[in-house]
C-alpha cells in the first residue's frame, strides 16, 4: 500500500476518513482497501456511512437496517491498534437522498478539531465534477481515492475543473486488491450459490450468517 500522490500543506490536525456508500452486502472488498487506505495518512478513525436512500442509484433491494447491521457485523471482530473503526447511522435516519454535500457538512461540524477526508474509489474520482455541489464538499474535506482493480489512472483523465485539486485536495492510493463487488455477490444468493460464496471469503462469515437467517438477496 503505498499514497501515488500526497496532499501538500496537510494541517497537524488529527484525521478521519469518511467511507459511504450502500454496502449492499458489504463484503471484504470494503473493508481491507478501506483500513489501508486510511492508514497511509495516518487517520485516527475510519467511519463507515451506511446509506439510506443513495440520490444517483436506485433504491437498494434491502433496507437501510439490514444493512447498517451487516455493517456492524462485518466490522465489530477488527482490532487495529493504529486506527479506531466506527459505523453511523447518520444517513440511515434521514427520509430524504443522502447527499454528500449536506452529509460532510455534518461531520465538519460534529469534529471541527479534525482534518477530514471523505473515501471514494477510482471510478467516483472521475466524475466527482458531477457531484452536487462538489465544490462545497471540497470546502468541508479532501479526497481520499482508492486505485481500484482494473482501474488505470492519469491526470488527463481528470476534467480540467478537478485537475487543480490534484496534489492539493485529492489524494490517491494504491491498495490490495479484491476483486469482487457486491452485485456479483446477490447474483451468488440469487441463485443460491452459497458454496461459492464460503469458498471464495467474499464476505465475513457473520454477516453470511445474517443474510442467510434474515433470507435477504433472494
Amino acid at each position: 500500500m503505498q499514497s501515488l500522490f500526497n496532499v501538500m500543506g496537510l494541517s497537524n490536525k488529527p484525521i478521519i476518513v469518511i467511507y459511504g456508500g450502500t454496502f449492499n452486502p458489504i463484503h471484504n472488498g470494503h473493508i481491507v482497501p478501506a483500513i489501508e487506505s486510511a492508514k497511509s495518512i495516518n487517520a485516527e478513525k475510519l467511519i463507515y456511512l451506511p446509506c439510506h436512500i443513495p440520490p444517483h442509484k436506485d433504491t437498494p433491494s434491502v433496507n437501510s437496517l439490514h444493512r447498517l447491521e451487516m455493517t456492524k457485523l462485518a466490522l465489530q471482530d477488527i482490532n487495529d491498534e493504529q486506527l479506531t473503526i466506527e459505523i453511523s447511522d447518520y444517513e440511515t435516519q434521514l427520509t430524504s437522498p443522502s447527499y454528500t454535500r449536506k452529509t460532510i457538512e455534518y461531520f465538519a461540524k460534529s469534529y471541527p478539531q479534525h482534518h477530514l477526508y471523505f473515501l471514494i474509489g477510482m471510478d467516483s474520482l472521475l466524475s466527482f465534477h458531477l457531484w452536487f455541489k462538489w465544490q462545497e464538499i471540497l470546502s468541508f474535506c479532501d479526497l481520499l481515492v482508492m486505485q481500484r482493480p482494473g482501474v488505470s489512472f492519469s491526470k488527463s483523465q481528470l476534467c480540467e475543473e478537478l485537475r487543480p485539486y490534484l496534489n492539493n485536495q485529492i489524494t490517491i492510493t494504491s491498495v490490495t486488491e479484491v476483486n469482487i463487488s457486491s452485485s456479483q455477490i446477490k447474483a451468488m444468493y440469487n441463485q443460491s450459490n452459497n458454496k461459492s460464496l464460503k469458498e471464495l471469503s467474499l464476505l465475513p462469515t457473520s454477516v453470511q450468517h445474517y443474510i442467510n437467517t434474515h433470507n435477504l438477496y433472494k
